[in-house]
């Protein structure tokens, strides 16, 4: 089907190029496009399976983007005779196969630019109106910060068609939340509007984690640990995602992920539930596991297995959040994402060794 689009494609670059001029050189290329418009009709019915289907028209449809992009970026007048037809092809049958469409493919540059314009126009709005409802100021950042990334080139999500239908979505129930005028709980609304839509960017799902370790770590000193990360539990099972909905289509969703933090919190709690009184130290989650490993390794722990060891360490220990820590992730020691930490530990360790030579009047070489 691609090869349809190649002498098309000579026309434009003719045009373009100025081998041929005038008003006859767009009527031509936008005949030629009603053309392009019958064959693709034709090939459709020869084709023995949709699988074939799909993947010709997806060749053919990105070669098309491709060429209108061309036009739209080198024709001063956007509505030329030229770049309408080819437009107008393009919307054609995006419409007509529409389920074909690749949904990771990039989208042309105009499309991009009216979903940045309906962006631009929506979402001030939104936060001031959210704002008021007392929906915490870094949810709302982290919502312009992923808007902003998302419209910058060679950022990751990168735009594409899926992108076309999702962020109206998206926008819409925000709209009709923020323009909601009864009495509700709303940041729960605004919670649920943002996992259903699966508004799966890292900042906002981190900012949510911190809410809750923040609230978990004053629920621990009250002893409501329990209570509280139950009520979590108890809202993200509630959470019902439209399907097919991402803001990021290649991550898990909003509410895996939440779920996925909920239940390693709860390992953590299991973990302590025999030491009532562990000992809470400076230290962060990968701190405490870079001194695990080590004091392990250096025979340290009298243990048949590292996974016992890992277990009785964690009931001791408490981050500095105020949580305990899994002996999951003591045990996995991820060395890639450590580094920080193992530098922090080995200055604790020169730390207490300059002190421990200072009291006891040790020579630095003396290995006794």
């Amino acid at each position: 089907m691609v090869t349809l689009l190649l002498p098309l494609e000579d026309k434009i670059q003719n045009f373009l190029d100025g081998s041929l001029h005038g008003n006859r050189v767009e009527v031509d290329i936008a005949a030629f496009c009603q053309r392009v418009r019958m064959e693709v009709a034709t090939m459709f019915r020869q084709y023995a399976s949709i699988e074939i289907a799909r993947i010709s028209f997806q060749q053919y449809h990105r070669k098309l983007v491709s060429l209108y992009d061309r036009l739209y970026h080198a024709v001063d007048d956007a509505s030329s005779v030229a770049t309408e037809a080819v437009r107008q092809l393009l919307a054609e049958h995006e419409e007509t196969y529409g389920s074909l469409v690749d949904q990771d493919a990039p989208m042309p540059v105009d499309y991009v630019a009216n979903l940045r314009k309906l962006v631009q126009s929506l979402l001030p709005s939104i936060e001031e109106q959210l704002l008021s409802k007392d929906i915490p100021q870094v949810y709302l950042s982290e919502l312009q910060s992923a808007m902003n990334t998302l419209f910058e080139p060679y950022k990751l999500p990168t735009i594409t068609y899926h992108h076309r239908a999702y962020l109206p979505a998206l926008l819409n129930a925000l709209v009709h939340l923020a323009n909601d005028t009864r009495t509700k709980s709303w940041l729960q609304r605004f919670m649920e509007a943002i996992v259903n839509h699966n508004f799966n960017h890292m900042g906002f799902y981190n900012r949510w984690q911190g809410q809750l370790d923040n609230e978990l770590e004053d629920a621990w000193a009250a002893g409501r640990a329990e209570t509280v990360l139950r009520q979590y539990q108890q809202r993200a099972q509630l959470y019902q995602p439209v399907p097919g909905a991402a803001f990021d289509p290649h991550r898990p969703s909003l509410k895996a992920l939440m779920e996925i933090r909920i239940a390693h919190l709860w390992e953590s709690l299991s973990d302590t539930c025999s030491n009532s009184r562990p000992l809470r130290t400076t230290a962060l989650a990968g701190d405490i596991a870079v001194r695990f490993h080590y004091r392990h390794k250096a025979g340290e722990f009298d243990y048949d297995t590292q996974q016992q060891a890992a277990k009785d360490f964690t009931n001791a220990h408490l981050s500095k959040t105020g949580l305990p820590v899994s002996a999951h992730t003591l045990i996995k020691f991820d060395k890639s994402a450590l580094y920080g930490p193992a530098v922090r530990y080995r200055r604790q360790l020169l730390k207490e060794l300059a002190l421990l030579e200072k009291d006891f009047k040790l020579n630095k070489t003396d290995s006794h």
